[in-house]
């Protein structure tokens, strides 16, 4: 868990407050827009080798983790997560047009105000 920590989140990452000091998060915004997508991917791909080994293969025969892991129906693994990816997708979309001001306005103040 480090390692992809470490990876998605490179730089000074420590959470402590020691002697009154706050410690600062770095973010390399070009490695992270890299690797955000291929963890992603990678997510996905794990979710279809899943599928195909335990329902296609019939590797394990006990029905509730059969249901859990196939793509197919609606109250599996697989639309759970791709739900939850296109809500954060929409989310982060409607924040980037809630902040950028119209041309037409000089004092913009976002609508939805600070989150």
């Amino acid at each position: 868990m480090e390692g992809l920590l470490a990876a998605l989140l490179p730089g000074d990452h420590t959470g402590s407050v020691e002697n009154g000091k706050t410690a600062a998060i770095s973010i390399n915004a070009a490695r992270f827009n890299r690797n955000l997508p291929i963890f992603l991917i990678a997510c996905e791909i794990f979710l279809i080798i899943i599928d195909a080994t335990i329902n296609y293969s019939r590797w394990i025969h006990i029905g509730t983790i059969r249901r859990l892991s196939n793509i197919a129906r609606e109250d599996g693994m697989g639309t759970w997560f791709m739900s939850t990816q296109t809500l954060l997708a929409a989310f982060f979309i409607w924040m980037a047009a809630d902040m950028t001001p119209p041309r037409y306005m000089k004092g913009w103040v976002p609508p939805s105000g600070p989150l």
